[in-house]
C-alpha cells in the first residue's frame, strides 16, 4: 500500500496542468483595493466636477435642486453598473477555477480508481483521513465500510507494527524525514493481515 501511496504522491507533485487548460486568476485582497479607490476617486472627480459646473450655470435654487437630485442618481447608476461589471468578472473567475479544481479533482480519482491504487491522506489538523475506494478493495472492505478518520487507518495496522509507524509518523510530523515512507501490515476485513 505504500509503495501505491508514494507512486500517486510522487505522480501529483511532478504533475503540471496541460498547457491548453485556462488558468483563470482569483481575486485577491489588492484587486478589491484597487476597485474601492478607482470607486472613491470617480466619486471625488464627479461630485466636485459636477458641483463645479451647476455653480456656472447660475441656475435657480429649485433647478439647481433637481439637477443635484439627478447626478447623484446618475452617479449611483454608473458606479453600480462598474461595480457590478468588475464583480461578475471575478465571480466568473472564481467560478472557472472552482469547475478546474472539481475537473482535476475528478481525473485524479478516475486515475486512481483505474489504476487500481490505493491512497490515503491524512488531515493532520482535523484528524480526517481519505482513503480511496481502491485502497480500502485492497483490504477487502465496500468503500462505506471505513470510516474517513485516523483512526480507521491506525486500527487496522498490525499491533506489532504500531509503534515503530507511529515513530516514523512522528519523526516526519517534527520535521526529522523529508518524507513520511512505511511499510507495515494491515488487517484485512476477514482478519488476515497484508
Amino acid at each position: 500500500i505504500d509503495i501505491y501511496r508514494t507512486c500517486i504522491e510522487n505522480c501529483m507533485l511532478n504533475s503540471k496542468p496541460p498547457k491548453s487548460a485556462a488558468q483563470p486568476q482569483v481575486p485577491t485582497r489588492g484587486a478589491a483595493v484597487k476597485i474601492t479607490l478607482v470607486y472613491a476617486l470617480v466619486g471625488c472627480l464627479w461630485i466636485a466636477c459636477s458641483g463645479w459646473a451647476l455653480r456656472r450655470l447660475n441656475l435657480n435654487a429649485e433647478l439647481t435642486t433637481l439637477l443635484e437630485d439627478v447626478k447623484g442618481w446618475f452617479y449611483v447608476l454608473v458606479t453600480a453598473t462598474l461595480l457590478g461589471l468588475a464583480l461578475d468578472g471575478y465571480f466568473k473567475r472564481i467560478r472557472r477555477s472552482t469547475e478546474l479544481f472539481h475537473e482535476s479533482e475528478e481525473r485524479w480519482k478516475n486515475a486512481l480508481e483505474g489504476a487500481s491504487l490505493g491512497a490515503w491522506e491524512w488531515n493532520v489538523q482535523t484528524n480526517e483521513a481519505f482513503l480511496s475506494v481502491s485502497w480500502k478493495a485492497m483490504l477487502g472492505y465496500k468503500a462505506e465500510e471505513i470510516e474517513g478518520t485516523y483512526h480507521g487507518w491506525e486500527s487496522r495496522v498490525h499491533p506489532e507494527d504500531l509503534p515503530r509507524v507511529k515513530g516514523e509518523i512522528q519523526r516526519h510530523l517534527e520535521g526529522q524525514t523529508a518524507g513520511y515512507a512505511s511499510e507495515f501490515r494491515m488487517r484485512c476485513k476477514n482478519g488476515d493481515y497484508k
